[in-house]
């Protein structure tokens, strides 16, 4: 564990961040599925909440086994929706609700904190409602 991913723990924790841990070799796994490194910050998260998350996304996929396909359904939806835009070769979606609506960052290997990203069915774009996925786990704790 990086001190910057403990730096991300200890803040979460603060914050109030609950779940049940990801074990490291599942973790692990999913870095090599997805062929990206994983950002601290997002680490982090899964070592407190991705086999079991918080209560306020409770009934969303983000957790345990789901991570290993969200990116493929994030690309079904947007086909669905007429390609309003191609997601990034780096895009890790980390969250998807109902089918309707997704959650990712883009993991360059570089930003230990990424900024996120929003998708909801049938719009012409994404949002970035946050800055720093860190900002995004402060809203949801």
């Amino acid at each position: 564990m990086t001190s910057d991913e403990t730096s991300f723990i200890n803040r979460y924790r603060r914050l109030g961040l609950s779940g049940v841990p990801m074990d490291s070799s599942s973790i692990n796994r999913l870095e090599e599925h997805l062929g990206l490194p994983i950002p601290a910050a997002y680490r982090a998260y899964l070592n407190i909440a991705g086999a079991e998350p918080p209560p306020k996304l409770v009934g969303s996929d983000c957790h345990d086994h789901y991570l290993f396909n969200l990116h493929e359904w994030a690309n079904e939806l947007l086909k669905e929706s007429g390609d309003p835009f191609r997601l990034p070769d780096d895009a890790i979606v980390f969250l998807m609700h109902q089918g309707y609506q997704f959650f990712y960052f883009r993991a360059d290997g570089v930003n230990d904190d990424p900024a996120v990203y929003y998708y909801f069915e049938d719009r012409p774009a994404c949002e970035n409602p946050y800055d720093r996925f860190s900002d995004w786990v402060a809203a949801i704790v």
